[in-house]
């Protein structure tokens, strides 16, 4: 599972007040297993049963602008509770770690973190690229003079509607 911690930083970005309302509304049309949630103060928290999910819900975050990221990857206990505030388990846990990580900088308050050890350096690939991908949509806002509201689309993959669809052999450009 994976686990979107996401707080408030006051004074940074384009909104110095509470950030929650943007999120949340951010987040709007995710099919998240639980509905995201104001946990306290100026925090929320994201279930993602699917890694397309979070991916798509953390550069939503960082267009609001006034908030830092962090992905916790790992397993939350079942049957799931009631509501988001009520999660526990490593995946859960990993979220804080990464989310007072991604507190501490200034560029891109992005971290990912991983609950199993062994996964840690693919945590830090996967956050060096959604950092990069959180700084082009900062650079994006600001060389526009305003807050970037097109959504970064993060493409599913395809599935081949039949067995015989992905068995079809390839055919040549008919450049070549």
């Amino acid at each position: 599972m994976f686990v979107l911690s996401l707080t408030g930083r006051a004074g940074h970005g384009r909104a110095a007040g509470d950030p929650v309302p943007a999120l949340l509304e951010a987040l709007e049309g995710l099919e998240p297993p639980l509905a995201p949630e104001r946990t306290a103060g100026p925090d929320a928290l994201v279930l993602a049963s699917r890694g397309e999910t979070a991916l798509e819900a953390m550069p939503r975050a960082l267009e609001v602008g006034s908030t830092a990221v962090g992905l916790g990857i790992g397993a939350v206990p079942g049957p799931l509770p009631g509501s988001v505030r009520e999660l526990s388990g490593p995946a859960v846990e990993a979220a804080r770690s990464a989310v007072a990580a991604a507190s501490t900088t200034s560029q891109v308050p992005l971290a990912v973190r991983a609950a199993d050890p062994r996964h840690a350096d693919t945590a830090a690939d996967v956050e060096a690229v959604l950092r990069l991908i959180g700084w082009m949509i900062r650079a994006r806002a600001a060389a526009s003079g305003r807050p970037c509201t097109s959504r970064v689309r993060i493409p599913r993959p395809r599935r081949p509607s039949s067995p015989s669809a992905s068995a079809s052999p390839s055919r040549p450009s008919p450049a070549l």
